[in-house]
């Protein structure tokens, strides 16, 4: 008869490849206690991880391999628990919010272990929604798919009334040969509206969820890509059109979510048309929100902010090409309502 098998448990404070002071037991073991079997099924698979302390800090940004086993504990029937978000990490997760703590092992996985608590909290909503949205892509394209099942899961999530859907504030475009828009470095450009906030269907929170779940559906966790924000502040036809120093608590939750739950994912930032008065408002914002280097990556377009204001496009032209402008404004007036 085959020994039973012991499943040992991986403190979460090592899932970053050393173990941590404050955690190692310095107990003496007695010499008549013996570890106690974990009884194992077949029938209960799981996965565990391998002992990270064991490998080597280049290893640890490699995948983990997974280990299968089976195990049940005593005669209740219950599974010992694993930290989900131990198991889900990918390596490129782990080397962006590494690199965005400077290689603090213990608050990147404080903040990797955050972002992983948030997504898991939605997926089983978004999962459902998923099913019933699913004939919005034939008509509507995936984007638009993508946002209304992230902006409803933020509304279920706070107990939102109504059925009016959220206004769709950030997307992403398809040019006409069927690749994704990008600025002039490459990168894919995501673009934001923030004068269709409309406070008269939810909270300025509720928004902030549905733009973090728009972007975890849009944003491989397998990749390191990083993106540049269009953010276009003008008002438009038919809109809720708050004015733009009310939207500066909107641009702050951004700025603050692109740091705490998607780190090394933002190439540029570029905000326009900003009237003169404010520019000083919102680089005290940015002193505050952002680090050094983040805040270099913010660009600022002067300009008027009205329904009828044109385009800053020679500003605008310095960091993507005219298609890609011209999609953007064209976008812009087709949300217009009459």
């Amino acid at each position: 008869m085959k020994a039973p098998k012991i499943v040992r448990k991986l403190s979460p404070r090592r899932i970053f490849g050393t173990k941590s002071k404050q955690q190692k037991d310095t107990t003496p073991q007695k010499a008549d206690e013996a570890p106690v079997p974990v009884v194992i099924k077949p029938d209960t698979p799981i996965v565990i991880k391998p002992n990270l302390a064991e490998r080597s800090w280049r290893g640890f940004l490699q995948p983990l391999e997974n280990v299968a086993c089976s195990r049940t504990v005593g005669d209740s029937g219950s599974l010992a628990s694993i930290d989900e978000s131990m198991e889900e990490q990918t390596s490129s997760e782990r080397k962006r919010f590494l690199a965005a703590n400077n290689g603090n092992e213990s608050k990147a996985m404080e903040q990797l272990q955050g972002y992983l608590k948030a997504r898991n909290e939605h997926q089983g909503t978004q999962c459902q929604l998923e099913r019933l949205y699913e004939n919005l892509i034939a008509e509507h394209g995936q984007d638009y798919y993508d946002w209304m099942v992230a902006s409803e899961a933020a509304k279920q999530a706070h107990n939102v009334a109504g059925d009016t859907p959220l206004p769709r504030i950030v997307r992403v475009h398809t040019m006409d040969n069927g690749k994704e828009a990008c600025d002039l470095d490459g990168h894919r450009v995501l673009h934001f509206l923030p004068a269709q906030l409309d406070k008269s269907i939810c909270s300025l929170k509720t928004y902030t969820l549905a733009i973090f779940l728009y972007l975890d559906r849009k944003l491989g966790r397998e990749s390191e890509e990083q993106v540049t924000i269009l953010m276009d502040l003008r008002a438009g036809a038919g809109w809720a059109n708050p004015k733009v120093f009310n939207i500066m608590p909107f641009i702050e939750d951004t700025c603050q979510l692109m740091l705490s739950k998607f780190p090394e994912r933002m190439h540029r930032a570029i905000i326009y048309p900003l009237p003169y008065a404010l520019t000083c408002v919102l680089r005290g914002i940015v002193r505050n929100v952002l680090d050094t280097t983040t805040s270099k990556k913010l660009a600022i377009l002067s300009g008027a902010a009205w329904v009828d204001s044109p385009l800053p496009k020679q500003q605008l032209l310095k960091y993507v090409d005219e298609t890609v402008a011209t999609i953007c404004e064209d976008a812009r007036l087709n949300d217009f309502k009459n």
